[in-house]
C-alpha cells in the first residue's frame, strides 16, 4: 500500500510531467506533433534496483498509462551517475524522448569529487521533485549520546575516533559526515 505522503508525490510528478512533456516537441519544431509517438528512455546512473531505479519503476505504469507510450530504462552506472548525465547533456537530443530520473545531491557532490566532468547543472532542465528524503543521525539504543551536541562535543573532542556510516563516499550522506565540529 502507497503511503498518502508517497501518492500526494508521484500524482503530482505525474501531472508535471505530463504537462512539460506534452509541449516538448512543439516549442522544438514549432509544429503540432503529437508527443510522445516513440517510447522515452530514461537514462539511469545507477545499477538496477537501486533508489532510482525503484522510482522509475513505481511512476513509470502510471507515466505510460497518461501517455500511451512506454518507457525504456538504460542502465549506464558509473563515476557517481556523471556517465549517465553526460551522455544525456552531450550525447542526445533535446526532444523530450531521453529523461534521466535521479538523486540530487549526486548532480552537485560530483562537481566536489570530480573536476573531469564535463556537463554543467546549467544543462539540466528539473522538471519535478518526486521523493524528499530527509537525512537523520540514529544511535543504539544503549548509546552515550542523548543528542546531536553529546555526538558532535564526543566527535570534536576524539577526533578520528568517532565511526560513523553512510550511504557511501561521494553521497550527501558522505559530505555532512566530514562536517567541521569546530563549528559546534
Amino acid at each position: 500500500m502507497i503511503k498518502r505522503n508517497h501518492l500526494l508525490s508521484l500524482v503530482s510528478f505525474i501531472m508535471v510531467l505530463s504537462v512539460v512533456l506534452s509541449g516538448c516537441s512543439s516549442k522544438e519544431t514549432g509544429s503540432d506533433i503529437n508527443y510522445p509517438e516513440k517510447p522515452i528512455t530514461v537514462l539511469q546512473g545507477f545499477k538496477p534496483g537501486g533508489g532510482s531505479d525503484t522510482l522509475a519503476q513505481l511512476t513509470q505504469p502510471y507515466l505510460e498509462k497518461i501517455l500511451g507510450q512506454t518507457f525504456v530504462n538504460q542502465y549506464i552506472p558509473g563515476a557517481t551517475g556523471a556517465i549517465a548525465w553526460t551522455e544525456l547533456c552531450k550525447k542526445t537530443k533535446n526532444d523530450g524522448y531521453t529523461l534521466s530520473i535521479t538523486n540530487t545531491p549526486m548532480l552537485m557532490t560530483n562537481y566536489i569529487m570530480n573536476e573531469e566532468i564535463t556537463y554543467t547543472i546549467e544543462e539540466l532542465d528539473p522538471i519535478a521533485n518526486v521523493v524528499t528524503d530527509p537525512g537523520v543521525i540514529v544511535v543504539g539504543k544503549d548509546s552515550k549520546y542523548e543528542t546531536i551536541h553529546d555526538f558532535l562535543e564526543d566527535a570534536k573532542a576524539n577526533p578520528g575516533q568517532v565511526t560513523v556510516g553512510n550511504s557511501g563516499v561521494g553521497g550527501d550522506d558522505f559530505f555532512t559526515t566530514l562536517y567541521d565540529t569546530s563549528v559546534c
